[in-house]
């Protein structure tokens, strides 16, 4: 299969591919399907789970696609790839991999970067039996983020209030305030919500499930887009030993 061919258009298909290599492969597929709501060609939204190795693994390779969403064409495209090439192949012993298709199916499929509920999963996963971090900085800005209309005078208004905040206090401090996550806006930009979101309670009950006491290292590779060069792959966190 050419590299190209890897990858898809479209939700349904990067599954119906993702689900060919799987079986392909040997994988031990579980299917956890988001409940009462469709993709744009009325299909079912899923997200589906590979593992390939022992039961009770020492080293676990995890590769995750769609998080954000509409991201999940190049996260599917590499795991497709990652089967198909059949690299798990060069594990160590008494090691295993999990593929994480699809976390977030419903912005997968409608092609949006946040959930059924406008939540940013990279923001979602908090303790929400605790006070969640603060929105202070993020308020001064939502109006003017999503303005009333989005023609005439208030947007105009909206940009130059923007431009005046980001001449003032710089595009850093701008850029923080916006991406940095906020919890008090269902409706604003970078929404953490207010619980877990489906995502995140299924993404528990797959580590549950996969993950043992005898498993003492645990590899992730959360795949993004968006930043640095058309093809070029940048890791952003390397994480800590």
């Amino acid at each position: 299969m050419p590299i190209s061919e890897y990858f898809a258009s479209t939700y349904r298909e990067a599954r119906n591919k993702f689900l060919e290599v799987a079986h392909t492969a040997g994988t031990k597929l579980t299917h956890y399907t988001l409940p009462n709501l469709r993709g744009p060609e009325n299909e079912e939204l899923v997200l589906d789970v590979a593992r390939l190795g022992p039961d009770n693994p020492a080293k676990i390779l995890m590769l995750i696609s769609a998080t954000h969403g509409v991201e999940g064409f190049c996260g599917s495209g590499c795991q497709v790839g990652y089967l198909t090439d059949q690299l798990y192949n060069v594990l160590p012993a008494n090691s295993g991999a999990i593929l994480i298709h699809a976390l977030n199916p419903f912005g997968f499929a409608w092609l949006r970067r946040v959930n059924e509920d406008n939540i940013d999963l990279n923001r979602n996963f908090q303790d929400f039996s605790k006070e969640l971090p603060s929105s202070s900085s993020y308020e001064p800005l939502h109006n003017w983020l999503i303005p009333a209309n989005w023609d005439g005078d208030d947007r105009r208004t909206a940009d130059i209030a923007l431009n005046n905040y980001i001449a003032k206090f710089g595009i850093k401090k701008f850029q923080a305030a916006v991406s940095g996550g906020q919890y008090s806006r269902p409706t604003g930009l970078f929404y953490g919500g207010t619980r877990e979101s489906w995502s995140n309670r299924v993404f528990h009950e797959i580590l549950g499930q996969h993950i043992s006491p005898a498993t003492k290292k645990i590899a992730v590779l959360d795949f993004h887009t968006g930043l640095g060069e058309p093809g070029f792959g940048e890791p952003i966190y390397l994480g800590t030993d």
